[in-house]
């Protein structure tokens, strides 16, 4: 058996990050995690640099006044947010990934360029990175699982994939709900995981 197929008995985690923004440095501003097995996690973090206007007016989080991290609802309604420091956050995280089991793949849509880049980074600030490398036996993006397996679509936007495929909208740029909906959309468009297997890239490093 080759190391990637050996590598698909591995539980996949999906992940997704909302986060301050595109100006670096890039912070963590919501951790959204969904086990193979259906487990979920989610952690709120109180960022330390203000969230960009375009990201909140995206992801629909903000920083009050008073220091609050406020969500606003699609009623227009705002509420506060139970937080976690970056530390406590990525522990959190961490401990979630190693509930699931050591080794693990982390899968999600453009993690390559985006997500894991931040993860490394923000790992790192709280002196967590060689954690989370001990935990994660690789990841898979699936935007360039799409790229290569669906060629030929006018957009490989998540939502826009979600459409085409499952026929629904969802509440994009909530994490938790990003990874769900992605999960539900890779469970029904590779019932053969193995179809995975050459997109696995070791490590949380950017593939070259």
């Amino acid at each position: 058996m080759s190391s990637k197929s050996a590598a698909m008995d591995k539980l996949l985690i999906y992940y997704d990050f909302e986060t301050t923004g595109l100006a670096e440095p890039i912070k963590v501003v919501q951790i959204g995690a969904l086990a193979d097995n259906s487990e979920a996690f989610s952690v709120y973090i109180l960022p330390d640099k203000p969230i960009e206007k375009g990201a909140s007016n995206v992801n629909r989080l903000y920083v009050d006044d008073t220091g609050r991290l406020m969500k606003m609802n699609s009623e227009g309604e705002d509420s506060a947010l139970n937080t976690e420091g970056l530390r406590e956050g990525m522990t959190k995280f961490a401990e979630f990934i190693q509930k699931q089991g050591y080794q693990c793949i982390l899968i999600g849509h453009n993690i390559a360029k985006y997500d894991n880049p931040i993860l490394r980074a923000e790992a790192q600030r709280v002196n967590l990175l060689q954690t989370f490398q001990g935990l994660v036996y690789g990841y898979i993006d699936t935007l360039e699982v799409f790229h290569y397996e669906r060629p030929g679509l006018k957009s490989y936007k998540q939502s826009e994939l979600v459409n085409y495929y499952l026929g629904r909208g969802y509440d994009a740029h909530e994490a938790v709900a990003d990874v769900t909906i992605l999960k539900d959309l890779i469970d029904k468009e590779f019932k053969d995981k193995s179809v995975l297997e050459k997109h696995i890239h070791r490590g949380i490093e950017r593939a070259d």
